[in-house]
């Protein structure tokens, strides 16, 4: 999934389940931030306090750490391609190859777990952070189902109709290493694409990426509907708002992302769902910042530079610990401790490649 489900999508959803705008806009920024958290390492201050921060994603181009199987477990596997058990059940699973059970699964039982560890840190200062984070990785379970996050063979596939010179480039990292669905390019993250490939086996697969997004939609609802105590027929969508979810999903049609994202957020300033259109002082919230000034690392860190040079000195604020920045980040840490720790083994997963090295394949 791209920039327009991750931010604004999730914006909805959330506006749809009852958060306020505020709460909302958290969620979304968070989501999305997970495909832009990419630098890692200690924080220095002038102090002499430090923070240690990890990364959630890795450029495309990014072919070290992309050809690394160790640096895909601890970001490819918990934070854009959970694994799914087969979709069974913890104890249950293990007739299938590892391989197998490593692929990611729309809604899984892992995935319900992890959700169901989102939601209790209901009450801690960084809870919205954490939903946000859970959200991507839970929305990708459906965008990257039969793919895996580290290099193998099960993720070699064929899209005929990949025929376009620049996708081919932007793919041709993840290509030569096998990784998640890089054989497909972009494809499967596109809400408005039908289309086909052949899997490692050859075999057609058809995806209808509307429906698949739908779906995902449907349970992102009432996972924050979960979050907020309602039940029952309270778990549904508004059969209007879930149309023009649909309708949008189907309609936004530009193969760039940031056109599809403006049109959502178009849509949002317009009145487009049963809560209120945005405000002439809301609409600035939702005007995404990955980087540099308005971004929330700026917020937090005063700093304009994409990346840090090592040994940089940055000034302590108090404002820092209750930042959205680090508290994203704690967030961040503990997702990853929840996948990695606990989840994966309590499934009988491996947690990293050496402990997929003792599986029988």
């Amino acid at each position: 999934m791209q920039i327009d489900f991750h931010h604004t999508v999730t914006y909805v959803l959330a506006r749809l389940a009852g958060f306020a705008h505020q709460e909302a806009v958290i969620v979304a920024h968070s989501a999305q931030y997970v495909d832009d958290a990419q630098n890692r390492g200690i924080i220095l201050f002038d102090n002499g306090d430090t923070y240690d921060h990890i990364a959630s994603s890795h450029s495309v181009t990014d072919v070290p750490h992309n050809l690394n199987n160790v640096e895909d477990y601890q970001v490819w596997v918990p934070f854009h391609f959970l694994p799914g058990n087969n979709g069974q059940p913890a104890g249950q699973g293990k007739d299938v190859s590892i391989n197998q059970r490593m692929l990611c699964q729309p809604d899984s039982f892992v995935a319900t777990d992890l959700c169901r560890a989102a939601l209790a840190t209901k009450g801690d200062q960084n809870t919205l952070h954490r939903l946000g984070i859970t959200i991507h990785v839970y929305g990708d379970t459906w965008a990257h189902q039969r793919f895996c996050g580290f290099e193998d063979h099960l993720n070699t596939s064929h899209d005929e109709s990949q025929e376009g010179f620049l996708e081919r480039v932007e793919a041709f990292a993840a290509e030569i290493a096998s990784l998640g669905h890089g054989d497909v390019s972009v494809h499967p993250d596109q809400p408005f694409r039908t289309w086909k490939y052949r899997d490692s086996d050859n075999k057609e697969v058809s995806r209808s990426n509307p429906d698949i997004f739908i779906q995902a939609c449907d349970r992102i609802f009432q996972f924050l509907m979960a979050y907020r105590g309602a039940g029952g027929t309270h778990t549904q969508m508004v059969a209007q708002d879930r149309e023009r979810l649909l309708s949008s999903l189907k309609s936004f049609d530009s193969e760039n992302a940031e056109t599809r994202h403006q049109q959502w957020l178009d849509l949002l300033a317009h009145g487009g769902f049963s809560f209120n259109a945005l405000t002439q002082e809301q609409v600035p919230d939702l005007q995404y910042v990955p980087k540099g000034i308005g971004s929330w690392k700026y917020e937090a860190l005063g700093t304009e530079a994409s990346t840090d040079y090592e040994g940089q000195i940055f000034p302590y604020k108090e404002s820092f610990e209750t930042s959205n920045w680090k508290l994203f980040h704690d967030a961040l840490k503990a997702h990853q401790t929840e996948v990695l720790n606990k989840l994966l083994p309590e499934y009988g997963l491996p947690n990293s490649p050496d402990a997929l090295t003792n599986y029988p394949r």
